[in-house]
């Protein structure tokens, strides 16, 4: 009985094993360098993007957690969400919020560049701190009214 086909068959298997294993790095989406590797490294401290620190470092590190750390603000249907954020941003003005508080010209401008692990990042932190804002509003009323 010749060895050939067996050392073939084991050739096969650990050659599908790494090209799983490529798969799923790739998968992974930016965890490997980038701002979604700070994001996935770091613990307990701020998270600089883009020259900004996010406002909510914690709640973004957990939703890119549960996406494989893989990008939401890219293809075809994110960037028309990524530029309807954008334009909700702009119009917090109108409900008494400051846009530069969502990050409005750090993820223009990350866009612009195509930097997607910079907007991605700065858009989901964006998102989040506009929601929590536009729900709970901005001012914590416990510092104008202390019997609150």
């Amino acid at each position: 009985m010749s060895l050939r086909p067996i050392l073939f068959f084991r050739a096969s298997i650990g050659l599908a094993f790494f090209v799983a294993l490529l798969a799923v790095i790739a998968a992974r989406g930016f965890a490997q360098n980038g701002p979604l590797a700070v994001i996935a490294a770091t613990t307990n401290a701020p998270v600089i993007a883009g020259g900004e620190e996010l406002r909510a470092p914690d709640l973004v590190r957990e939703f890119y957690e549960e996406r494989g750390f893989r990008a939401a603000w890219e293809g075809k249907k994110g960037a028309k969400r990524l530029a309807q954020l954008i334009s909700a941003i702009g119009r917090s003005a109108d409900q008494g919020l400051d846009p530069a508080d969502y990050h409005q010209s750090t993820l223009l401008a990350a866009a612009d560049r195509e930097d997607v692990e910079t907007a991605d990042l700065l858009a989901t932190d964006a998102f989040l701190a506009l929601a929590s804002d536009i729900r709970d509003g901005r001012l914590d009323p416990a510092l104008f009214s202390p019997g609150m």
